[in-house]
C-alpha cells in the first residue's frame, strides 16, 4: 500500500531524477541547473534491449503500452516506474507489462527515482505544461514524494 503524496519541490520544467549518495538529484532543464534506461516516449511503449559484451544494443522486445513514456526506475521485483506524460501519473508496470499501480499527478508524468535510506522513497516529477509551451519555455513543474512497497533496484 502506498503512502500520501508529499511535495517536496516545485521549478521550471524538472528531469532526470536521480538518487545517489543519500541526496536527490535533479536537472531544471529549461534553467539548464542541476539540483540536488529505455522508454520510447514518442512509440508510447517500453522497450527491452539486450546488451552485448561489447556494450551492442540488441532489441529483445516491446512489452508495455504506456501514454508518452518519460523517465523511468526499476525496483527489485523487475517492475519498471514510468512517468507518463499523456496520462498525468506515474505508472508501474511489471515484466509481463500488466500496470500494478498509478499514481495520478497534478500535471504531465515526466520521470521518477526510487531513492531513500531503504530506497522505497518514489520521487516523482510532473509539469504542468504542453509540447508547445515546453517548445517556448513555459512550464511549471515540481517534485513529490510517495512511499512505495517494494524497495528500487539498479542505479538509474
Amino acid at each position: 500500500m502506498n503512502s500520501p503524496v508529499h511535495t517536496l519541490a516545485v521549478g521550471r520544467y524538472f528531469e532526470a531524477p536521480r538518487w545517489r549518495d543519500g541526496c536527490l538529484w535533479l536537472v531544471d532543464s529549461l534553467a539548464r541547473t542541476v539540483s540536488r534506461i529505455v522508454a520510447e516516449s514518442h512509440g508510447d511503449c517500453l522497450s527491452e534491449f539486450d546488451v552485448g559484451a561489447d556494450g551492442v544494443l540488441t532489441f529483445h522486445r516491446r512489452f508495455a503500452q504506456v501514454g508518452e513514456p518519460d523517465g523511468i526506475c526499476l525496483d527489485r521485483e523487475g517492475g519498471v516506474w514510468i512517468g507518463a506524460f499523456k496520462e498525468d501519473a506515474v505508472i508501474r508496470v511489471d515484466r509481463d507489462g500488466h500496470m500494478t499501480d498509478r499514481i495520478a499527478l497534478p500535471g504531465r508524468g515526466i520521470a521518477c527515482a526510487l531513492g531513500g535510506e531503504d530506497r522505497r522513497s518514489l520521487f516523482c516529477i510532473s509539469a504542468q505544461t504542453t509540447h508547445e509551451d515546453l517548445a517556448r519555455g513555459v512550464s511549471t513543474s515540481r517534485v513529490d514524494m510517495i512511499r512505495v512497497s517494494i524497495p528500487g533496484a539498479g542505479h538509474p
